[in-house]
């Protein structure tokens, strides 16, 4: 079941990085704890995309080419011109390869790379989960621990706002009958897309006690939570994981209804 992995869904969180260098390109998909690179079309480097030909002969700043002779020397405004559009060209494929792997446009993503090069690719960019934050400086150096290391201090603010605005549509929401924090009844709710918000507690997550054997209520608490999770991501709700002091309730998890039912509705502690 799903429970298991909903830090992949949500703000514990799935986000992808990518690492651009002139010489260099490399997408990651990251959660919290975790990060792997994927395998994808991103050009290889910038000679890549746009040709070592092209690259030589009209950026030769760029790659430290020395000219033959003078008279081979490109003006120093066409070099940048042709720099400029060259960087563009190259960044709109990164982009293409990067929307063909990320279906959920609003799955964050981190830029890794320079601020000349950040600029270029926000004018390319079309994912809307792009954040205005950067890991800045040439990611070629950095492996894909490090990486994910300086990335999730980008990308942390993001989910803590997500779990924030959650929880201050919960409070709001028990006031018009419209949470619910009895599983059955939740489960109920969710087979029909009647969910629009899942709170967990992260206690109630296996993940909350590994190495350990859990009783025969935890591994039910955790097949339920699972099903209920299931049936709200599959109607285009949301799932948060929340520490116990934030959900100020007794449940395990609470949710937030997309149009009030005749249940009874939860309870502050």
């Amino acid at each position: 079941h799903v429970l298991p992995i909903l830090p992949l869904f949500q703000n514990d969180g799935k986000f992808f990085i990518v690492a651009v260098s002139r010489n260099e390109t490399r997408l990651l998909v990251a959660t919290r704890d975790d990060v792997a690179e994927v395998d994808s079309d991103l050009p290889e480097s910038m000679a890549a995309a746009i040709g070592e030909r092209h690259i030589k002969g009209f950026g030769l700043h760029s790659f430290n080419v020395k000219p033959r002779s003078q008279d081979s020397t490109v003006p120093h405004g066409h070099v940048e011109a042709d720099d400029e559009a060259h960087l563009l060209r190259y960044f709109r494929e990164i982009d293409e390869a990067v929307r063909e792997v990320i279906a959920d446009e609003e799955i964050p993503l981190v830029f890794a790379g320079d601020d000349s090069l950040f600029a270029h690719y926000q004018q390319a960019n079309r994912h809307k989960g792009l954040l205005d934050e950067q890991v800045r400086g040439n990611p070629d150096d950095l492996s894909a621990e490090q990486l994910h290391e300086q990335a999730w201090e980008v990308v942390l603010p993001h989910f803590q706002q997500q779990v924030e605005q959650a929880l201050k549509q919960f409070a709001s929401a028990v006031g018009q009958q419209l949470t619910l924090d009895q599983l059955d009844e939740m489960l109920d709710a969710a087979r029909q897309g009647q969910i629009d918000k899942l709170l967990i507690k992260r206690d109630a997550m296996p993940q909350a006690a590994p190495g350990r054997e859990r009783s025969e209520e935890q591994i039910e608490l955790s097949h339920t939570l699972g099903e209920i999770s299931t049936e709200v991501l599959r109607n285009s709700g949301q799932v948060f994981i929340c520490d116990d002091t934030e959900l100020e309730i007794e449940a395990p998890a609470a949710a937030i209804l997309r149009y009030p039912m005749n249940t009874p509705t939860t309870t502050a502690k």
